[in-house]
């Protein structure tokens, strides 16, 4: 009886070591493992660490490559501009001047030019009877819209000049596109002989600054297009009217001097520092020096002085059609400049 009931608790016995001693090696831990049962013991932070920081905008914008340049936000630019330009009481149209129309017909013609460009057009009159105008819209609206006011406010004079008649198609340019560019920047009405006509004058007609641009333009296409020589000069336009002279004296003088030569000086109206020379090539390698010499003259000698005027006195300083202040010069050598076309 005692053997009977020993050998099964015996069975019992070695069959539970044996299931611990293999339950023991399967679960014997790698030397890592006990390592980290032996240190301390692991925090919330080390079970749930948190997420990184996120990175900055242009780390960011990089690591999406070039996916990420759909995120950004395109960059608008307006295509609406604004000019703001003046007309002296002395450049008024007659019966505008002389109060031939009142305020009431002033605004139907405005109204009318922004029906037809699609430009809106502001316009005060000041004290000395000048008038402002305001202008904002598309470029090519504005430029429309400059164009037919000037037509209607101020007066209108015609200018002709001779250009060789094989340098009429550069003017005109492919399709006449060239020539309308040109009429729309001056404002000014341009007319060309036909090719059937054996006339080498080119009518201006508009506003008197508008002409003094469109004459500039027309001589440079002229010049570039000639067989003879050509030079360009990079003068700062403060040295223009010393070069000019008093009411263009000493370019006369240096054109009488050579009569197959040709100076170029931009009217005060075109903000350019270059003029150009052209003619027969010894005539102006002379004036192209004789130019450069007055240059270097005024640019070792001349000083800036800023004299206060006040606003309401520089038409006075001016003088009906600049006619004072283009005396001015004819004095020590100097050069006036006045703000007159800004906006108080």
């Amino acid at each position: 009886m005692d053997n009977t009931s020993t050998e099964p608790t015996t069975m019992e016995l070695n069959g539970t070591s044996t299931a611990a001693e293999t339950s023991d090696e399967m679960m014997e831990p790698s030397p890592s493992a006990s390592t980290s049962s032996s240190s301390t013991p692991a925090t919330y932070d080390d079970l749930f660490p948190s997420l990184p920081a996120a990175a900055p905008a242009a780390t960011a914008a990089k690591s999406l490559g070039p996916s990420g340049d759909w995120n950004r936000k395109p960059v608008l630019t307006s295509s609406t501009v604004t000019q703001v330009f003046h007309i002296p009481m002395e450049e008024r149209r007659g019966q505008l001047a002389a109060g031939g129309f009142g305020a009431e017909d002033s605004m139907k013609i405005i109204k009318s030019v922004m029906e037809k460009t699609n430009a809106k057009i502001e316009m005060s009159s000041n004290k000395d009877q000048s008038l402002t105008f305001l202008i904002s819209g598309r470029q090519d609206a504005v430029l429309r819209g400059r164009r037919e006011l000037l037509a209607q406010f101020q007066t209108q004079a015609v200018m002709n000049i001779n250009i060789p008649k094989d340098h009429h198609r550069f003017i005109l340019g492919k399709g006449g596109a060239k020539l309308q560019d040109l009429e729309k920047r001056t404002a000014t009405k341009i007319a060309i002989p036909k090719s059937s006509e054996n006339s080498d004058a080119i009518t201006i007609s508009g506003p008197k600054e508008g002409i003094e641009k469109a004459l500039h333009e027309i001589r440079i296409i002229s010049d570039e297009q000639s067989k003879q020589a050509y030079e360009v000069l990079q003068i700062p336009k403060s040295y223009h009217p010393f070069i000019n002279g008093p009411n263009g004296e000493r370019v006369k003088k240096l054109t009488a001097e050579h009569p197959n030569v040709r100076v170029n000086i931009p009217p005060p109206s075109v903000m350019k520092d270059e003029l150009s020379v052209a003619g027969e090539k010894d005539g102006v390698n002379k004036v192209v020096e004789q130019i450069q010499k007055i240059f270097k003259e005024m640019e070792r000698k001349m000083a800036t002085v800023s004299v206060e005027v006040k606003k309401s006195q520089h038409r006075y300083v001016i003088g009906p059609k600049g006619n004072s202040i283009n005396e001015i010069p004819t004095g020590p050598p100097c050069i006036s400049r006045s703000p007159v076309r800004s906006i108080a």
